[in-house]
């Protein structure tokens, strides 16, 4: 294929990218106010009030009954969404969410390069790994959140095809491996693990350096490197000479993925210490049924990555949870087969991938899809090289069958692979694009909402303490000194309690949606506001 169709195939995938994500935007956001601390964190950046916001929110925290979040968010992606927040106002959150999916396309455009490195330039196989991660519906679905996954995931690609590509210059080479690892730690704790990942690499490129250690663990034949010696991972038989001078050439980056991952890695992580003890508090309740738990419902989430949509439809409409769970072993099967054949390619991005995993089986929140995303690259790249080795499997088969006249004749043509795996991935990216076009999911933002936040800003003096859902948003519309009490599961028996626990908390106002009041709440709390969604109650 030529340079120029393959531009043309990309900037249409790319487009079709765009677009899915774009209509799955809505000009508001919806519940959920990690988005309000990131933003008013940006804010910050622009205008001040770091310090006063840690104090403010570390209060709210401390206060409040249930897991929130962190004093303070790294500050990673805040700093990175203070350059589209000085146009707020002119373009509001739509504004940010395009900025955000953007930065996000532009970094895929990096993991379309590392993809083609890591199959030496097999199109059609790159193809199908990158498509199954820009089309997917949970990416699209991602576009209308302002969170650091989006961010974070455009990061891990962009780290992948930088270390992948060749350099002339190792010390600019290193230097830009460093400066990611360190803006992708600043974001996310666990961008730490990236040190790994560039350590292993270079070990592979250089055996010389620690003789045949790494050499006969993951330097084994590989018919992917073995065609392209341009491959990065390709080894020059020089290189396991005795020459001192080519062992001190090799041992430079290596030191140098030493020196500045830590210094990156860790500059970013002693950033993120002290933002409250809510990470500690989480560790200490890990259990091995909690990880149990946690495993099972991850594995599931990755088995069920292509078919997403479909594999609910089938689990929720038809009852057929058992195919389900047997497609998502297939999906396994394919990725574990793909990984262990082309381990000598793959064993830095498995470590990661494998870090990864146990971090978030262990974290005893769930938090769904969204943490698996900077592993997914990994996990489909693994799966069309499973489906590489299948294609060579039924090959074989087939001949061996047509010599013994045992099958009939029949051909296998594997482009109808290359267009069903991305197809179906474009059929539900398309469903839930058109799912989010007709929804409105602007709940924090609704018509209700800003009458809620209209009042009390006019009406409920900064200083008294309100009890509410989402009190950093709250807190970031009005200034209200605002917490989470006791607004889940309310009854008629248990009124009395949380009324008795509010009182306790020395909470003035409590802030509950039309629905959660319809249980009945007591009638001898004042009402100083009503409308279609929510009622304001002064505690006395």
């Amino acid at each position: 294929m030529s340079v120029r169709k393959e531009n043309q195939i990309l900037i249409l995938i790319l487009a079709i990218t765009g677009l899915g994500g774009f209509f799955c935007m809505d000009i508001g956001h919806e519940w959920g106010d990690d988005f309000v601390l990131y933003l008013h964190q940006s804010h910050c950046w622009i205008y001040g009030g770091m310090d006063a916001l840690a104090i403010s929110n570390a209060q709210c925290m401390e206060q409040s009954q249930g897991v929130m979040g962190p004093d303070l968010y790294p500050q990673g992606f805040p700093l990175l969404m203070s350059l589209p927040m000085r146009g707020f106002s002119t373009w509001g959150f739509l504004g940010l969410k395009i900025a955000n999916f953007g930065i996000f396309v532009l970094c895929a455009l990096a993991g379309w390069r590392w993809m083609k490195n890591i199959f030496s330039g097999r199109l059609d196989l790159a193809g199908i790994a990158f498509m199954m991660i820009v089309w997917h519906p949970k990416f699209w679905e991602a576009a209308d959140r302002l969170t650091s996954d989006l961010w974070f995931s455009g990061l891990i690609l962009v780290f992948f095809y930088l270390l992948n590509e060749k350099w002339k210059n190792v010390f600019v080479r290193s230097i830009s491996l460093g400066l990611i690892l360190f803006m992708a730690t600043v974001t996310r704790t666990n961008g730490i693990f990236l040190l790994p990942v560039w350590v292993l690499f270079e070990w592979q490129r250089h055996p010389c350096i620690f003789g045949k250690l790494l050499s006969d663990l993951t330097c084994g034949s590989s018919d992917t490197i073995g065609q392209n010696k341009s491959h990065p991972l390709a080894v020059d038989g020089n290189s396991r000479g005795s020459n001192p001078w080519l062992k001190m050439q090799a041992l430079f980056p290596f030191l140098l993925a030493w020196v500045l991952g830590i210094l990156g890695g860790g500059t970013a992580l002693l950033m993120d210490l002290g933002h409250g003890q809510i990470y500690i508090d989480l560790l200490r309740g890990i259990s091995m049924d909690g990880v149990w738990d946690n495993c099972i419902t991850y594995f599931a989430m990755i088995g069920k990555y292509p078919i997403w949509h479909v594999a609910n439809f089938l689990e929720r409409d038809l009852n057929l949870g058992p195919f389900v769970y047997f497609l998502a072993a297939v999906f396994w099967f394919m990725v574990v087969w793909g990984a262990c054949k082309n381990l000598r390619i793959l064993f830095p991005y498995l470590v990661f991938f494998l870090l990864n995993l146990l971090l978030i089986v262990f974290w005893p929140n769930v938090q769904g899809m969204r943490l698996l995303f900077p592993i997914l690259p990994v996990i489909c790249v693994s799966f069309v090289f499973g489906l590489q080795g299948f294609w060579v499997w039924v090959s074989r088969f087939q001949q061996a069958g047509q010599r013994c006249r045992l099958i009939p004749r029949w051909n296998l043509n594997r482009q109808i692979a290359i267009r069903i795996v991305p197809g179906l991935i474009l059929i539900q990216g398309i469903a839930t694009s058109f799912f989010y076009f007709q929804r409105d999911t602007n709940e924090a933002f609704s018509t209700s909402a800003t009458e809620l936040y209209r009042f009390i800003d006019s009406h409920i003096p900064a200083n008294k303490r309100i009890s509410f859902h989402k009190p950093r948003l709250l807190h970031w519309i009005t200034g209200a000194t605002a917490f989470r009490i006791n607004n889940d599961s309310i009854t008629k028996q248990s009124t009395h309690l949380v009324l008795r626990n509010l009182q306790k908390r020395k909470i003035d106002y409590w802030i509950l949606s039309v629905k959660e009041n319809s249980v009945g709440v007591s009638k001898a709390l004042a009402v100083v506001f009503k409308n279609k969604e929510f009622v304001v109650y002064q505690i006395l």
